[in-house]
């Protein structure tokens, strides 16, 4: 008998999840809503920012922030997120940063470290990353390894050296300093191995950088795949046989039905979430979304010369770590500042602000910016609400403890700013609106004996048996450090169970 599964969304965790099952000898349909820059409906180009900093385009495109299926969002005035249809969701423009996951982190999970640092170890390996081992790696269960790529500009190493020759100190007071470690393909005679261009933030035309939807074009190469694209998914009715799926062409037509012996909802937190409410009655219910506190702020760097910016990557340079005061991990990155500086003046000023940029340059090549993530545990939350007649209503609620936590987080910058090469001058910072992070979830969260409105430890939604939640919508609490790998890691482990269940059965 051939096993069919669901799976619904081509992100990071749809196709993770499809690998597996796909590797285990099931089949896979793919319900995608799928659009990218040629199929887009026309629209006018998305200008949304923070503060001054401009939302990130592809090659000029914003199609992937722009929903497809009419819903009308009520945000209030303190809140700021995305949602995509596109191929791939927003791996398409993400920052390609990535990190291990510590025990603490997930401590409140119904899942150990144990279980997940094999199918981390494996999602890292597959993405093919540029990571050196440095002090970042002592408070981890895995090293990341990668083939290092050389993108280092004079002031990040300048500040790498300063923070190799006073490791002992800065390890003694928990601050952990070392290059970032990202989802770039660097291997040596690779098609599409990173030439350092420095275009990363615009769109890499070479396809370095990791994306879902590559993941997703290779397995629509194998006969047991079917990408389902142009489709949005409403609803699923599980049998005692199987499950079967409701959905409807995105160009217009009735709702139409497919019976699967599992489904899979990986079409990120907003939209399995959804999916769900409208399947078990949940109507209503005010969901809370977790978030990761996020804060810009500038950095110095004390030397380095003021010669021009070596052109490389536009990624995150270096990773700045520590720990809060309940031992959560907080994750600093910090970005070449002319390369962002001379992007936002040219965004408000054209022309005239790009020359500015380049007349006070030498300045700029000193200047980082920092950006900083905090745990959902010291982080605000957001309520969301589905209601009739397809409308969303969110409401966002801060927390000042991740302000308080930011500036003992900075403080401990300046301390060390003779040992690491680098300083958070005068306490600045710019606190981002809840979800601009983009690291959010756990409306659904996994618990060990869920209740109504959660899920088991497979992302099982309370009362279902053949439906799993492999989004960061099960996740119980959101880490500092980069959700991406965690959240493929976690679908696959739970697309390895469904696998193995399916063909005990």
């Amino acid at each position: 008998m051939s096993l069919r599964v669901a799976v619904v969304g081509s992100g990071p965790s749809g196709s993770s999840a499809a690998k597996v099952l796909m590797d285990a000898g099931i089949s896979v349909d793919m319900f995608d809503v799928g659009v990218d820059a040629a199929s887009a409906a026309p629209a006018e180009p998305v200008h949304k920012k923070e503060g001054l900093i401009p939302h990130k385009t592809l090659f000029g495109s914003s199609y992937m922030y722009r929903r497809q299926d009419g819903l009308a969002l009520q945000v209030s005035d303190n809140v700021s997120f995305d949602t995509s249809h596109a191929k791939g969701g927003l791996s398409s423009v993400w920052g390609a940063t990535v990190g291990a996951t510590t025990a603490h982190d997930i401590a409140d999970w119904p899942v150990k470290i144990e279980d997940l640092s094999h199918h981390l170890s494996q999602v890292f390996e597959d993405m093919r990353l540029s990571a050196r081992a440095d002090m970042l790696d002592s408070i981890y269960p895995i090293t990341l390894h990668g083939t290092e790529l050389p993108y280092e500009n004079r002031q990040s190493a300048h500040i790498l050296r300063k923070v190799a020759e006073n490791s002992t100190a800065l390890l003694a007071d928990e601050l952990m300093v070392g290059k970032a470690k990202l989802a770039i393909d660097s291997t040596p005679g690779s098609p599409t191995a990173c030439v350092l261009c420095g275009e990363c933030m615009t769109g890499c035309t070479r396809g370095a950088i990791f994306n879902a939807w590559d993941k997703v074009a290779l397995l629509k190469k194998r006969p047991q795949f079917r990408y389902l694209e142009g489709n949005i998914v409403h609803q699923f009715e599980e049998r005692d046989d199987g499950v079967d799926l409701i959905f409807s062409p995105l160009q217009g037509g009735d709702r139409q039905r497919a019976g699967y012996d599992a489904v899979i909802l990986a079409a990120g937190c907003i939209d399995s979430t959804k999916i769900a409410d409208a399947s078990l009655g949940w109507t209503g219910y005010e969901y809370k979304i977790l978030d990761s506190q996020k804060f810009y702020f500038p950095v110095w760097v004390g030397r380095g010369g003021h010669s021009p910016i070596d052109e490389s990557i536009s990624l995150a340079h270096l990773y700045v770590q520590s720990f809060d005061s309940n031992k959560n991990i907080i994750q600093g990155q910090l970005y070449p500042g002319k390369l962002i500086a001379q992007t936002i003046l040219e965004h408000l000023l054209g022309r005239v602000g790009k020359m500015f940029g380049k007349l006070i340059s030498p300045f700029l090549n000193r200047c980082f910016v920092g950006v900083a993530y905090f745990s959902s545990r010291v982080s605000g939350r957001i309520g969301i609400r589905f209601e009739e007649e397809n409308k969303m209503v969110v409401s966002g609620t801060d927390n000042v403890r991740s302000t308080t936590e930011f500036d003992t987080f900075a403080r401990k910058l300046r301390k060390h700013a003779k040992r690491t090469g680098f300083t958070a001058p005068f306490g600045l910072k710019m606190r981002s609106k809840l979800g601009h992070s983009q690291h959010f979830g756990g409306t659904i969260p996994m618990k060990a004996n869920p209740a109504r409105y959660e899920s088991d430890s497979l992302g099982r939604p309370f009362g279902c048996q053949k439906v799993f939640i492999v989004d960061s919508t099960v996740l119980p609490s959101i880490p500092a450090t980069p959700t991406t790998g965690l959240v493929m890691a976690n679908a696959a482990r739970i697309a390895t169970w469904i696998s193995a269940n399916l063909r005990s059965h």
